[in-house]
């Protein structure tokens, strides 16, 4: 079974960051993993996807306002029937990378535990988020990247 990325999916989702008409514009991407004859890792812009895909997110943020913008918390959604690949997270921005299980209310690192000792399933992992500890300046750009799996 093929399941199908659209750019209506990826607007909703991207609903909560983005900011229409502020100092700080937004943009996700999903891109396929794949791999060419050698071996290399290549990325192409997802279409279609199907289960045991890996997709990685890719999110740019570019401050088009005049002040310098601080305490950033960026977040964005893990898809249903996708799984965050833990580790997969990155950025060249000082930040803490969390994951929640509750649409937001709670944040942890992952492995995130829910009760000492107990772990939440990686399935039930539903955002992502990171909180800056620098302000992005004007004419600056962030780049944020995280990867899930298709079930």
């Amino acid at each position: 079974m093929l399941k199908t990325f659209t750019a209506a999916a990826l607007a909703l989702a991207m609903a909560g960051p983005a900011l229409a008409d502020g100092p700080l514009e937004s943009e996700m991407t999903a891109w396929l993993v794949g791999y060419d004859d050698a071996g290399e890792e290549t990325l192409t812009l997802v279409e279609d996807v199907a289960p045991g895909a890996t997709v990685e997110y890719r999110l740019a943020y570019t401050n088009v306002g005049e002040v310098p913008l601080n305490g950033l918390v960026i977040s964005a959604p893990i898809p249903e029937a996708t799984d965050l690949e833990l580790g997969s997270n990155e950025t060249a921005v000082t930040s803490s990378f969390e994951v929640s299980i509750d649409g937001g209310e709670n944040w942890g690192v992952p492995p995130l535990e829910t009760s000492p000792g107990v772990y939440a399933d990686i399935g039930d992992y539903d955002l992502v988020r990171w909180s800056t500890d620098e302000a992005i300046v004007p004419g600056d750009s962030w780049q944020f990247a995280y990867r899930v799996s298709v079930e």
